[in-house]
């Protein structure tokens, strides 16, 4: 798009914890159960009949697929999840992640306004105690709780994309140049596989290789599916040039934002480091993938 207007700006927004209940579709002539489902997670929404092809895809079932192939345990999670919001905490604590956040003024009723300046999903409570305690979520066999996969989170995110000529008419500082990118898909629920696959296929594109990848920002909707990915791609678990600033695990990934929030950070990283390229990867339940190379 950038290429044929020259400059574009792209944003996204999502309140998950705004969204509102609906009423499925009835599938059938006559109404015999009625149900309200809250609109966050839009596999709910999946027809019948896909399910029945592809099997349940919803963000549960899938940490539980990736948790049980791995052979993951409630230890393996806990310890992956901690980790995780330590990152984000202290990446937030050394202001390191404050230079992606844009603060936000709340009116209050009474009162001064509240100045929102940090992300308030990254968890400082989130002890082994605490992670102890919770209550086991779905099949016992994957050591899941709340914890270990993603939450209902709201955010916003925008940046603009312009051709060299464009940014150089109008003075804007580059933070970063796109270098290759790929869009892929696969069944539903087999999105981490095509992201995986589709690393592969951009590096190659590029003629760069992960070895040559300064940082890496790649999404992790569950900590058995973060876990697994890592083996995929011969990482290991504590990656230093792996989501460096917190993962979507902590900081969230509202829908409609995420995939803009961690290319965005990415470019602030590599104009602010010393390092040359980044990758960043996502994907989704329904099995679609993308995967973006960035230079400095």
């Amino acid at each position: 798009m950038a290429e044929m207007s020259g400059l574009t700006l792209v944003a996204g927004a999502d309140l998950m914890s705004r969204a509102p209940y609906a009423m499925p579709k009835q599938n059938t002539k006559h109404i015999r159960d009625l149900a309200l489902l809250e609109t966050s997670e839009p596999t709910r929404f999946a027809h019948d009949s896909m399910v029945e092809t592809f099997g349940e895809f919803g963000p549960v079932k899938l940490a539980t697929r990736a948790a049980i192939e791995g052979e993951l345990t409630r230890a393996d999670n806990d310890s992956f999840v901690k980790q995780a919001h330590k990152t984000a905490i202290e990446a937030q604590d050394m202001g390191d992640l404050g230079l992606e956040i844009a603060p936000v003024t709340v009116p209050q009723r009474k009162g001064a306004p509240t100045v929102i300046i940090s992300d308030e999903n990254a968890r400082r409570d989130l002890s082994d105690a605490k992670l102890k305690k919770m209550e086991p979520l779905g099949d016992l066999d994957a050591g899941l709780t709340t914890a270990s996969v993603l939450d209902c989170s709201d955010g916003a995110a925008a940046m603009l994309v312009a051709k060299a000529d464009q940014q150089e008419a109008l003075g804007l500082s580059r933070l970063a140049s796109l270098t290759a990118l790929g869009q892929s898909a696969l069944q539903p629920g087999k999105g981490m596989e095509a992201m995986v696959a589709l690393i592969a296929e951009v590096l190659a594109a590029a003629e760069l290789s992960l070895d040559q990848m300064s940082l890496l920002e790649v999404a992790e909707h569950s900590a058995p599916e973060a876990i697994m990915i890592r083996r995929a791609l011969g990482l290991g678990l504590e990656e230093p040039r792996l989501n460096a600033l917190g993962s979507t695990l902590a900081l969230g990934a509202p829908h409609g934002m995420s995939d803009l929030r961690m290319i965005g950070s990415a470019a602030l990283q590599l104009r602010n480091g010393d390092g040359t390229h980044a990758l960043i990867a996502s994907y989704n339940a329904y099995g679609q993938a993308f995967v973006v190379i960035l230079t400095k």
